[in-house]
């Protein structure tokens, strides 16, 4: 399979992924893993914040910035930072799986 550095726009790259995490939960889960909301957004550390189900607010965490972030448990949310749109399709599937 080809990689290829590529312009995504947010869009374009909350389709693939949303693609994507159903290709692999057949693939690599037996479809077993629940449904996760997936959301395009750009991840700060220290400055990017989640608004939780519950209504409280999650501050991402101080030190490096972040291409990908997981809440599992009540959340099940995957938020992807947007600067993955130019990264090349191998990097995008490896943030997702990880």
């Amino acid at each position: 399979m080809k990689t290829r550095a590529v312009r995504r726009t947010n869009a374009e790259l909350l389709n693939w992924l949303r693609l994507l995490f159903h290709k692999f939960n057949r693939q690599f889960f037996g479809e077993k893993l629940p449904v996760y909301e997936i959301r395009v957004e750009l991840l700060m550390a220290g400055k990017t914040m989640v608004r939780l189900r519950n209504g409280k607010i999650l501050l991402m965490p101080r030190g490096n910035d972040f291409h990908g972030v997981c809440l599992a448990g009540d959340e099940l949310k995957i938020l992807i930072d947007s600067r993955c749109a130019t990264l090349e399709d191998e990097c995008v599937r490896e943030i997702l799986l990880h």
